[in-house]
C-alpha cells in the first residue's frame, strides 16, 4: 500500500503539533516561577554555608563537595564544600537539589544557551579543623 506525501507530512504535522501542545501544558514544579525563587534559594544555601560551624571537620571524609544548579549544557552551576558534620548539611544538600531543579526547568522553559564550560569538583581536606579546597593543578 502506497501512501502519499501529503498525507505522511500531515501526519507528521499533527504529531508535531500535539507535541508542542503537551509541551506547553506540562506541569510547572511548584517553587520554581521564576528566577527570583533560584535566586532566593541560592541566598538560603550561601547563607547556610557561610555559617563559622559550616566547615568543622574532624577528618578529610567530613568534607564534601555539593554541587549545585544546573548549566543550559548540562553540569553544575557551581560546587561548594560543606562537612557532613555540620546539623545544616541535609539541609544545605536539599537546598541544592531544588536549586538544580529550577535552573534546570528555566533552561528549558526559557531555552537558554550558555558556554559548555566543564566545572571540575574541587578536591578537599580537613586542615586545622576545617575543610578546606586543596590547590587545582588546572592552569
Amino acid at each position: 500500500m502506497r501512501v502519499s506525501k501529503r498525507v505522511t507530512t500531515g501526519i507528521m504535522f499533527s504529531g508535531l503539533l500535539l507535541l508542542l501542545a503537551y509541551q506547553n501544558c506540562a506541569p510547572q514544579m511548584e517553587g520554581s516561577l521564576d528566577s527570583g525563587t533560584t535566586d532566593e534559594a541560592h541566598k538560603a544555601i550561601d547563607d547556610l554555608s557561610n555559617q563559622p560551624t559550616a566547615l568543622y571537620c574532624q577528618e578529610s571524609a567530613d568534607c564534601q563537595v555539593v554541587a549545585v544548579g544546573q548549566r543550559p549544557c548540562g553540569g553544575p552551576s557551581r560546587y561548594l564544600i560543606a562537612s557532613a558534620r555540620n546539623e545544616d548539611f541535609g539541609h544545605i544538600v536539599t537546598l541544592a537539589a531544588q536549586i538544580t531543579r529550577q535552573e534546570d526547568e528555566l533552561n528549558r522553559r526559557e531555552n537558554r544557551v550558555g558556554t559548555c564550560e566543564f566545572l571540575v569538583p574541587p578536591e578537599t581536606t580537613c586542615v586545622a579543623n576545617k575543610c578546606a579546597r586543596l590547590p587545582s593543578n588546572s592552569p
